[in-house]
């Protein structure tokens, strides 16, 4: 299996200005709080500018949501240490609960159909 480069490039885009409109900070905010500059934040939301792990880490800590969030990977921000670390989930749950938070709000809708389907058979 390729080992991720330590560095590689990745872009936030709509979670990032989301999550930060939604605890009501300003790009500027955010940037001084990181030590960075607001054309930074605004290019990162706009798509238009990459960012290393390590900075996407440290937007994450700062916003308490996942990494997985912010690079628009699920639609769920809660950190994937909150979700593990609930004991009266299985693993098996678990693993579900990742996999169902990685799908499109499309695709979610329909695995709640045939859930409700299933259910209904029983």
């Amino acid at each position: 299996m390729d080992k991720i480069k330590k560095n590689k490039e990745i872009s936030p885009k709509k979670n990032l200005q989301k999550i930060r409109e939604d605890n009501h900070y300003s790009q500027r905010k955010v940037a001084e709080d990181n030590n960075t500059y607001q054309e930074v934040i605004s290019r990162l939301e706009s798509g238009t500018r990459t960012s290393n792990i390590e900075f996407i880490m440290q937007l994450a800590n700062y916003f308490h949501c996942s990494t997985d969030y912010l690079l628009d990977l699920t639609n769920d921000p809660t950190p994937i240490s909150i979700l593990s670390s609930k004991s009266d989930l299985s693993e098996k749950e678990k693993y579900i609960l990742r996999e169902y938070n990685s799908l499109s709000d499309d695709n979610k809708l329909r695995l709640e159909g045939i859930l409700i389907a299933l259910k209904s058979i029983q």
